[in-house]
């Protein structure tokens, strides 16, 4: 075993979810989570003392969760080694470590299915201001493709927008606005691929902003309903 310092632990959609409907509302035979336990999936922490028998990790090394279910919302915690993957110290910032889900998620996406559109090509993705959502909009800006970045109405909607625009977006929507004729107003072609991380009306909003014979992947649900 070995006791370990969480450095950063993000809350994500995962840690809502559990947090609101119990473990056994995943349908995960591979999370059992017995109470009373701490929540928190994901995390970038620090070995501070290894006990006997670890081979793998040594003090000082960066660990990040190797499975669901560690409870990572809490200082520290002492886990078997198997629980924690090491990562390499120059790869990023310790706290942008924290969020390797979302990045390994978004790099995904990309890297499959937006392989296949060409440059000037449209994608859409909601829930655009979520961690995953940000990375598609730079990762859309390096590979020359059109980012249409839609998310939810609240208070400081000209910041966010502001914001992602500043990261690449080609076009940012409120989810109560209409997306289709904005486009068409401007002669600029409807995307070819969305990414969905809400679900329920959510999902149907992308489908009706897509060019005919594209695709939808859904990697969330955000708003709390699949897809």
């Amino acid at each position: 075993e070995c006791l370990v310092r969480v450095a950063f632990a993000p809350i994500s959609p995962l840690d809502l979810f559990v947090a609101r409907r119990g473990a056994d509302a995943l349908f995960r035979d591979d999370l059992k989570l017995e109470a009373p336990h701490a929540l928190g999936n994901s995390g970038v922490g620090v070995v501070e003392t290894v006990g006997p028998g670890v081979t793998g990790l040594a003090v000082g090394d960066w660990v990040i969760p190797g499975r669901d279910g560690l409870g990572t919302f809490r200082s520290l915690g002492v886990w078997s080694e198997a629980d924690w993957i090491k990562i390499p110290k120059e790869v990023m910032a310790l706290e942008y470590a924290a969020c390797h889900r979302e990045l390994a998620v978004a790099y995904h996406l990309m890297e499959t299915t937006a392989a296949d559109l060409d440059a000037g090509d449209a994608l859409i993705v909601n829930a655009a201001n979520g961690a995953v959502g940000q990375v598609v909009v730079q990762l859309c800006r390096l590979m020359n493709l059109r980012a249409v970045a839609v998310v939810r109405r609240h208070d400081n909607f000209a910041d966010t927008k502001a914001w992602l625009e500043f990261l690449g977006a080609y076009k940012v929507f409120a989810d109560d606005e209409p997306i289709v004729p904005t486009l068409r107003r401007e002669y600029a072609a409807l995307p070819r691929l969305g990414f969905d991380g809400v679900g329920g009306l959510a999902t149907l909003k992308l489908v009706r902003a897509l060019a005919p014979g594209s695709t939808i992947v859904t990697y969330g649900f955000a708003g709390g309903t699949a897809a």
